[in-house]
């Protein structure tokens, strides 16, 4: 049985529109990606819109992509169940939302929803929030508390996305905005607690309280060098706080960046008032709308059931990804499998940190893989700090990476380990210029290349991540799963 170990480099994607920014990825002091990417047999993937099961043209991201790779096939996701729920009327037929509208009707009460602006369809889509608006019966009264993105989309991109969303309820009375906090505060991840407290206090009206309309605010923000990421948390006296016996809805479907503020506001005010679009963490006890489909057969559970051992490394920003979704979205931890968390450093972003906790994952991983049979590592580098838009932060970055790629060649080659690179989407392939820089994922494909003894194996030209697990399947000799994707040896 031949070990195996797969690396995924987070938001690393093929850029061939603007080719002047490949120097990112493939400049001469990059010599093992240069190399790899030299090499005239390795794979694209497509790694977007339906073949990571999201709409057509949308942008991957990292728990689409995780998922799909440790799924080893296409896994419809939340998205386009919630789209065909609002579409075809069934919505407003689920019995939680049902029970949510007799509460509010009955009480007399209001309804508080929450989420991220914008229709890049990452964390959130915003027609999702205009299916909501349009079946909520018109007398409950209904407070936005709104999230401003600038990450997947462009950095001041929120101010037409509220435009459009001011116009949709400029008929609707019922409906008025309580506040704005850019995501940096309102989803963060890493248990910045004092960044969440911000966001949480505009909501409950304990900020800063401001009589000036949202449009304006976001456009002096701007004028203020302030972009949507970093929007300061503000309340406005034309809405309504958050209080006991409100219901509060927190409409983002992927949950690890709507965990830590949904969790907040459970311990403070309790389960019964407190709806979300999806299940966020195991120990929820509020009502959500769409159901976890189970994905059976994942690559880890499959590696568990032969009685194989495998390990996870992560840092913080990413651990979610080569866990909880890479096993199908369960928060589960197959028998034989060992998960290691590396600190992710405390910084306010990470430009300020570009090669970030690298080191000690390459560490973790040198001293732990040679005795597992299958390892999947995280490196969240050309994610994470292409987000920043910082040209010369991601490209040294993406330099300590290089580095940490030849290591792991030569070590898989000294332990006899058959070594996987590839990425969960695009990302820091893509940066766009000082002065418009690019921070949001792309759509384009990304790389995946066999190495074996050190030599980069030709594979098939073409494929999708869902065609990873097969093919780590085969080089370790397991029958894949009979509703899996093809391998991409070539015979």
């Amino acid at each position: 049985m031949k070990k195996v170990s797969l690396i995924i480099l987070d938001g690393f994607g093929i850029n061939e529109a603007t080719p002047e920014e490949n120097s990112i990825t493939q400049a001469e002091n990059r010599p093992n990606f240069s190399k790899l990417f030299a090499f005239p047999g390795y794979t694209r993937l497509k790694a977007s819109g339906r073949d990571v099961g999201i709409v057509e043209g949308f942008m991957g991201g990292s728990e689409v992509g995780h998922l799909t790779i440790g799924a080893g096939k296409i896994v419809k996701q939340n998205i386009l169940e919630i789209n065909d729920l609002l579409d075809n009327d069934e919505f407003e037929k689920l019995p939680e939302f049902t029970e949510m509208v007799y509460y509010l009707r009955k009480s007399g009460k209001s309804l508080h929803i929450a989420g991220l602006l914008g229709t890049p369809g990452v964390h959130s889509y915003q027609p999702h929030l205009y299916g909501l608006l349009k079946i909520i019966p018109s007398e409950i009264n209904v407070y936005l508390h709104l999230f401003t993105d600038g990450r997947d989309s462009p950095r001041t991109e929120s101010v037409n996305y509220l435009q459009e969303l001011i116009d949709f309820i400029s008929d609707k009375k019922n409906v008025k905005i309580s506040s704005i906090s850019g995501r940096y505060f309102a989803m963060d991840r890493d248990n910045n607690w004092e960044r969440i407290q911000k966001s949480y206090d505009a909501i409950l009206g304990k900020i800063e309280k401001s009589d000036k309309d949202p449009i304006t605010y976001l456009k002096q923000s701007y004028s203020d060098k302030v972009f949507d990421e970093f929007i300061e948390p503000i309340y406005f006296v034309s809405g309504k706080a958050f209080e006991s016996g409100d219901v509060f809805l927190h409409y983002n479907y992927r949950s690890d960046r709507a965990t830590q503020l949904t969790k907040i506001i459970e311990k403070d005010f309790g389960s019964e008032n407190i709806y979300t679009m999806t299940k966020y963490y195991n120990e929820f006890a509020g009502k959500y709308f769409i159901k976890k489909q189970k994905v059976e057969n994942t690559l880890g559970e499959i590696i568990s059931k032969k009685g194989l051992s495998q390990l996870h490394i992560a840092e913080t920003e990413k651990f979610a990804h080569v866990t909880k979704f890479f096993n199908g979205g369960a928060q589960i931890v197959y028998p034989g499998e060992k998960d290691i968390l590396v600190a992710s450093h405390k910084v306010a972003t990470y430009d300020m940190d570009p090669e970030m906790s690298a080191d000690e994952i390459f560490a973790e991983y040198e001293k732990n893989a040679k005795d597992f049979d299958f390892t999947v590592v995280n490196y969240a580098n050309g994610d994470m700090v292409g987000h920043t838009g910082c040209l010369v932060c991601t490209s040294t970055s993406i330099e300590k990476l290089d580095e940490i790629i030849g290591k792991t060649i030569d070590y898989c080659a000294e332990n006899n380990i058959d070594l996987l690179i590839t990425a969960d989407h695009g990302n820091c392939e893509v940066m766009g210029t000082p002065q418009d820089p690019c921070t949001s994922h792309t759509t384009n494909e990304v790389p995946f290349w066999y190495i074996k003894d050190g030599e980069v194996v030709k594979t098939k030209p073409n494929g999708g991540l869902s065609n990873v697990a097969p093919t780590i399947l085969e080089i370790m000799g397991i029958a894949k799963a009979s509703d899996m994707k093809e391998s991409l040896l070539l015979d």
